[in-house]
């Protein structure tokens, strides 16, 4: 267990669910220094070993201890999760300057940089640290036994997440490279048993694929939250009833101060240009049913019922409640 003289505070989540947001609003309403998606296997390349890995809590990994201690104590750096910009595509390829489009992409990451800079390096100095990842669900466990955090897992509507996804693509958010992850991870086949390869093992259209990742990612860490003493905390209640969930997430971190209003109406860093130019909206997690393809939207319904993920239902914004039954087999006792 880490010895640290702060607590380990850690925002996970499936990436677009709003972790951003909260992960903004949490840390400037109590002056933390942000760590930013550290496991990102793209822009920091040295952390792919660990993206999406599940790590049995009573695992012993030293190589991933080491780097959760630099995210701990604060002494972690890079580019991309103290300024949230990848530097593989700060640098200009030939193709680059043989459209306008590309070239104009390029000059706005750029830009953004520029902007992200003025923004976070005042805060690098801040005593305290935050972390969030959007690829350590299936290790919050291990991270919570081994070095005492205090964590709160965020959690969307599957629908909602991979409507976001499929509009955004690119190689952030490929489902088939993310569902290889998993294909790899003898570690969580051998826990999870047949059912998990069985899913793994089907061709999938995007939807379903990405529906499969959110599954993954979130059926095992709800099932465990408690015994984790991991806070969880729906996306579609923190909208709806902000004041009694953001006391949760902030009595959760044991912070002292919630966001006021102000900080909660400010967009995320990550969200797109329509929902910031549109401004915060309570009501903004029914948006997605207007814009997810009908075809979609069934292949959502027909993963969470083989994976018979009952929080959701496919056609209904708001979350159920708790957690009820999985497929998967449950982990093998030492006795066993």
């Amino acid at each position: 267990m880490g010895n640290f003289e702060q607590p380990f505070l850690v925002i996970g989540g499936s990436g677009r669910s709003g972790t951003t947001w909260v992960l903004d609003a949490v840390a400037q309403a109590n002056g933390l220094r942000t760590i930013f998606e550290p496991l990102h296997p793209f822009a920091i390349p040295e952390m792919r070993p660990y993206a999406y890995r599940y790590i049995p809590t009573d695992c012993d990994s030293p190589g991933l201890q080491v780097l959760m201690e630099g995210f701990a104590d604060g002494s972690f750096h890079s580019i991309w999760s103290d300024y949230r910009v990848r530097t593989d595509r700060l640098r200009p390829r030939f193709e680059t300057f043989c459209s306008r489009d590309k070239l104009s992409r390029f000059y706005r990451r750029w830009k953004k940089l520029y902007k992200n800079y003025h923004t976070y390096n005042e805060t690098l100095g801040h005593p305290r640290v935050i972390t969030k990842f959007i690829r350590a669900n299936q290790m919050l466990g291990w991270i919570r036994k081994h070095f005492d955090a205090r964590i709160v897992l965020l959690v969307r509507h599957p629908g909602a997440v991979v409507e976001s996804q499929l509009r955004l693509g690119g190689d952030d958010w490929n489902p088939y490279e993310m569902l290889d992850h998993y294909r790899n991870d003898e570690a969580l086949l051998s826990t999870y048993g047949t059912a998990y390869r069985r899913l793994l093992g089907q061709d999938l259209t995007p939807a379903q694929a990405l529906t499969t990742v959110w599954c993954i990612q979130n059926q095992m860490p709800l099932r465990e939250a408690e015994h984790n003493d991991v806070v969880v905390v729906y996306y579609e209640r923190l909208l709806e009833n902000p004041a009694q969930e953001w006391e949760r997430i902030i009595r959760g971190l044991g912070l002292p101060h919630a966001p006021d209003a102000v900080l909660l109406k400010r967009p995320s860093q990550q969200a797109s240009m329509q929902s910031s130019r549109g401004g915060f909206d309570p009501q903004s997690y029914r948006r997605w049913m207007d814009r997810i393809p009908t075809s979609a939207l069934e292949d959502v319904n027909r993963i969470l019922q083989e994976f018979e993920m009952t929080v959701y239902d496919a056609h209904d914004p708001l979350p159920k409640g708790d957690l009820i039954a999985a497929p998967c087999d449950r982990p093998r006792s030492e006795s066993e």
